[in-house]
Parts: C-alpha cells; structure tokens; sequence
C-alpha cells in the first residue's frame, strides 16, 4: 500500500488516501513504524519526505521479511 500509493503514485497524496495510509498505519500496531510514519508526514520539505520515506520504507521491508 505504501508503494503503490506512494512511492509509485507520482502525484500529491490527497486527504483520504492519507487518512487510509494512516489507518492501516495504526492498524499494525508497531510503535517504530507508527513514530517513523509521523516523521515522514511531519516533514517539512520535499527532500525531508524523501529522506523520511526511504526511512519508513527500510523498516516496512526489515519487518515484512521475517
């Protein structure tokens, strides 16, 4: 989801599919991705977000692969 609707969307993420994001972000239950979603949104530059996604991406693809 994040991918698809991130990464691979090349557009501004809109409210709703934030707020979707954020739901399954919550959803999962894991305080470390949970703290790094909120930096990736509380970024405040472009570059920021980039760096803050790859971040949350990292831990996203270290917890998925166990």
């Amino acid at each position: 989801m994040f991918t698809e609707k991130i990464l691979l969307s090349g557009k501004d993420i809109d409210f709703d599919t934030r707020l979707s994001l954020e739901t399954a972000v919550r959803d999962v239950g894991d305080e470390e991705i949970l703290s790094q979603w909120e930096r990736f949104t509380n970024s405040k530059t472009r570059e920021e977000a980039t760096a803050e996604a790859k971040y949350l991406l990292e831990i996203l693809i270290k917890k998925t692969s166990y």
